[in-house]
């Protein structure tokens, strides 16, 4: 059996080497004839000057020849350097604690015996007389983990105080400990996350500080440092972690193929021959983009479109591509338009029509979508938009409505609910709304993204339709670049299907 006891020493005060050998030869002691004791010290990053030949040998003799100093020039913070003797330390059982043994050798040797009883990893809890031996900022600083461990990374109350400085854990526990990224203080709640989430066994035990040890104050710059730490933690463990899939991420792309009734919507007057006409318009441009792309999309198409422009519907039939219900009339929806729409677009594009999204995503009776012949909607957006809809709580990923519809949401950044949806993609500069939508594909393994015709069509901006800048912002050539910009980006981060592709290869 072989006991490892981990020391990082960044610039120890004079005599150092004094509390040393006291702490670990009454350690050695206690563990004779259990197995051999072995001290691994490293200086990160410090002087040579702070650790003299003379001290390292009276160290090495109270550990009986077992020191293991190792040193490197960078000071790189407390988690690297314990991740350095970690990648060195091979015992069975192996601890780790301050450079003055701040807790006493009692509290190194309880957790060897809490090892050698069964546990994976343990870690020390700080008593009340520990807590009052800390200064203001640390105090403040406990204070505020332990609310974040538990209201954010999810802890239970006896794995909350992670972050005093003694912990131990087997092989097992050594591996988890070898994931951390952390170089600095909050290193041990990243640890007791991952112990956690690998289902390991972790043994909390009471600790307390020696008589006449004060802890030294924490800067803001440094607090600050620790809570941006804090925030990569929860977003890479707690957060990518849920949503990671090994499948490749599905990229769904679909067009509301509507009538432009939108001038409309902010009083202004329009022809019917003006409405079919920009739509035709984007429509024609939005096939070329595929076309050049080489991907192949999901279009919900109005039935009162179809009949206007048959030769569009049957191009994109043609071409590869899935058509979907938009209703019958943009502007108008009687539950009837339900069947009436998919016999329609099912008749001029001899597809079978499966999928159904409403008109402004407003909401419709699943059972009656249902009892129409869909299989699938997608008219749910799980975001707050304000004077629309509220859907914080719904579901990120596909899901089957009460009634056993398939609900495909339109995507969003997980856990900030950042939409992705058309009003996003217009508006916000390129190069970010590429970022966010990496971000929720890589966590979510799907990407839904609809607009609209219209936003392809120079004419939509007109000022005549007085329709606000923002939301015909790029109308025409330079909407179009930006989704052939998008597509080629998203190629590298997924596959693009169709709606019933999605549907036949996951939800079946």
């Amino acid at each position: 059996m072989k006991f490892d006891i981990l020391l990082p020493l960044y610039r120890p005060r004079d005599g150092w080497e004094e509390p040393v050998c006291h702490a670990v030869s009454r350690i050695a002691a206690a563990l004779s004839g259990k197995g051999d004791v072995h001290l691994y010290i490293t200086n990160d990053g410090a002087p040579p000057e702070y650790y003299p030949q003379t001290a390292l040998d009276r160290v090495n003799a109270a550990v009986g020849g077992n020191l293991h100093f190792l040193p490197y020039e960078k000071n790189r913070g407390k988690g690297y350097s314990l991740r350095h003797l970690v990648q060195h330390a091979d015992g069975d059982h192996i601890v780790y604690t301050d450079g003055d043994f701040p807790f006493g050798s009692e509290a190194v040797i309880r957790a060897f015996e809490l090892l050698a009883g069964g546990a994976d990893v343990v870690m020390g809890r700080r008593s009340a007389e520990y807590a009052e031996a800390l200064c203001a900022s640390r105090k403040m600083l406990s204070g505020g983990a332990k609310l974040l461990n538990r209201l954010l990374l999810g802890l239970p109350p006896e794995l909350q105080d992670t972050q005093a400085g003694l912990k131990g854990f087997n092989r097992k526990g050594r591996d988890a400990f070898l994931k951390t990224t952390v170089d600095t203080f909050i290193f041990d709640t990243e640890f007791i996350l991952l112990a956690k989430q690998s289902r390991l066994r972790i043994v909390p035990f009471d600790i307390t500080i020696r008589e006449g040890l004060h802890f030294s104050a924490m800067g803001a710059k440094v607090m600050f440092r620790e809570l941006l730490h804090f925030c990569r933690i929860l977003w890479q463990i707690r957060i990518c972690r849920k949503y990671r899939t090994k499948k490749v991420p599905q990229l769904l792309l679909s067009f509301d193929i509507e009538e432009f009734d939108l001038p409309q919507e902010y009083g202004a007057a329009i022809d019917e021959s003006d409405k079919y006409a920009i739509a035709a318009e984007g429509t024609r441009e939005i096939l070329k983009v595929l076309e050049r792309t080489k991907i192949r999309a999901t279009f919900f198409t109005t039935g009162n479109f179809a009949e206007k422009h048959p030769d569009i519907i049957s191009k994109m039939a043609a071409d590869g591509h899935e058509i979907a219900s938009h209703g019958m009339d943009h502007s108008a929806f009687e539950v009837s338009h339900l069947a009436r729409s998919r016999e329609v677009l099912a008749e001029i594009s001899g597809q079978k029509i499966t999928g159904f999204r409403m008109a402004r995503l407003a909401p419709v009776d699943k059972a009656e979508i249902q009892s129409a012949g869909y299989a699938y909607e997608s008219s749910l957006n799980p975001v707050w938009l304000p004077g629309r809809y509220c859907n914080l709580l719904k579901p990120l990923r596909p899901f089957r409505e009460k009634c056993g519809i398939l609900q495909l949401p339109v995507s969003a950044v997980p856990c900030c609910r950042f939409p992705l949806f058309w009003l996003s993609f217009k508006n916000l500069p390129l190069p970010l709304y590429k970022f966010a939508t990496a971000t929720a594909v890589k966590l979510t393994g799907y990407y839904n993204m609809y607009s609209h015709p219209w936003e392809y069509s120079a004419r939509a901006a007109e000022k005549q339709w007085q329709i606000p800048a923002y939301v015909v912002k790029h109308a025409g050539k330079a909407q179009s670049e930006r989704l052939e910009n998008l597509i080629n980006f998203l190629k590298k981060h997924g596959e693009f299907v169709t709606f019933q592709e999605y549907i036949s290869r996951n939800c079946d």
